[in-house]
This record gives C-alpha cells, sequence and structure tokens, in this order.
C-alpha cells in the first residue's frame, strides 16, 4: 500500500534539563517497518511518546498519515505490560481499542474477534489477562491496536522478558501483519537477537540523534514452542 503514515523532521526534545532528542528525522510509509536501536536511555521512549503527542518537542514536527499527532491515531504497545491477575478477559483488553470508534455493539464484537484473529490469539479471548505468558499478552496488546483502527503501530521494547520461542513467535507475527495489512511499524529495542530477526531497516539512537546501521547476519532458527 503506498502513502507516507510518519514523517518525523528536525524533533528537538529537552527532559530534566538536557536534550534527549536533536534534530531526529525519520519517515516510514504504508506497509514498510523500521527499527530503531540504542542504549537504556538513549531516548528510544521519549522518540515513541513524542510522535504520540504525548512530550512537547522543543522544536520540529511530527505528522501521522499527513495530519498532526491526535488520540487512536497509531496503536502503541508501552514498554513492561502490567503484570498480577488482572481481574479482566483478554477479549475485553482487546475491546479497549474499540473506545475511540464508536462502534455499535455488534461491530464491536466483529472488530474483537477480527484483531484476535489476525494475531492469533482468539483461542485466548476468554483467559484472564493476568494468566497469560509474556508472548500471549503482546499478542493480545497487538490485537488491541487492531481494533483500534490504527495503521501505524508503534512498540516500545516488545520482545523484553520474552524467553526465545516467544521473541520469536511476535517478530514473525509483525512480519505477517506488515506484508498482509499494510500496517506501518515502528520499532524501538536494545535486544541484539530483535536487531538480527527483524527484517527491517534499522538505526541507531546515539547523543539524541540517528545513525545508520549495517544490516546484521540472521541467526539460525530456534526451536519452535509455544509463545
Amino acid at each position: 500500500m503506498a502513502g507516507e503514515a510518519l514523517r518525523v523532521d528536525g524533533l528537538w526534545v529537552r527532559r530534566g534539563g538536557g536534550a534527549v532528542l536533536r534534530g531526529v528525522s525519520l519517515e516510514l510509509a504504508a506497509g514498510s517497518g523500521l527499527l530503531i536501536t540504542g542504549a537504556n536511555g538513549a531516548g528510544k521512549t521519549t522518540l515513541l511518546r513524542a510522535i504520540l503527542g504525548f512530550l512537547a518537542p522543543q522544536r520540529g514536527t511530527v505528522t501521522i498519515a499527513g495530519r498532526p499527532p491526535r488520540p487512536a491515531a497509531a496503536g502503541y504497545v508501552p514498554q513492561g505490560l502490567p503484570a498480577g491477575d488482572l481481574p479482566i478477559a483478554a477479549a475485553e483488553v482487546v475491546e479497549i481499542g474499540t473506545a475511540a470508534r464508536r462502534l455499535a455493539a455488534a461491530e464491536r464484537r466483529r472488530a474483537v474477534a477480527a484483531a484476535m484473529d489476525d494475531t492469533e490469539c482468539g483461542h485466548l479471548r476468554s483467559r484472564r489477562y493476568g494468566e497469560l505468558s509474556g508472548g500471549e499478552r503482546q499478542r493480545v496488546s497487538l490485537a488491541r491496536c487492531l481494533a483500534q483502527d490504527a495503521r501505524l503501530l508503534l512498540l516500545d521494547e516488545p520482545t523484553a522478558s520474552l524467553d526465545a520461542a516467544a521473541r520469536t513467535g511476535v517478530i514473525e507475527l509483525l512480519e505477517r501483519l506488515r506484508e498482509r495489512l499494510g500496517l506501518a511499524i515502528l520499532m524501538v529495542s536494545h535486544d541484539a537477537e530483535a536487531r538480527a530477526r527483524v527484517p527491517w531497516p534499522v538505526r541507531d539512537l546515539r547523543c539524541g540523534r540517528l545513525h545508520a546501521c549495517a544490516p546484521q547476519p540472521a541467526p539460525r532458527s530456534a526451536d519452535p514452542g509455544p509463545s
């Protein structure tokens, strides 16, 4: 699918008296993926929050599908998914994504079912969210973004704390969603294995600026397992 999903031009963000982002620029087309790497504290989460409009930049602009950031314009999966035995079913978590769409009850149910099918977690509908594995929670969170009808996904360390099989499963799912649904995906991570497995361009965030990275050789496939 053609079209520009995201444009960031000359973004400067200051936090705690210092510049975290120093003139960051990037473009992401519909149906494409980009991985941004960087050490902890490099500003990866700050960049995502600025794109979402949660942080006001001192300079620079952000547009999503040609428009300024607005609620529900992008699907966001933050770092550190909630833990504990939350008294809510997986399907109810996904339904949260429909809140801004003003759907009738039947349409809302169809949107939830379709999103869970697309992220291959329909069998988890009635499971309590707090009982799910890390990989299962990530699939449910991605389904929430699809139920929101987001065409741009912003993912903050989505493979952190996952075992090898779950990490591979999430990355392969993201690539299927990108190809089949034409989603634009911006993922930030310091996970070296994720960098080697994600088949997208990679840029490194250092000293507040983005730097091009050389392609990494793909590792040998891990043994398949539940995620």
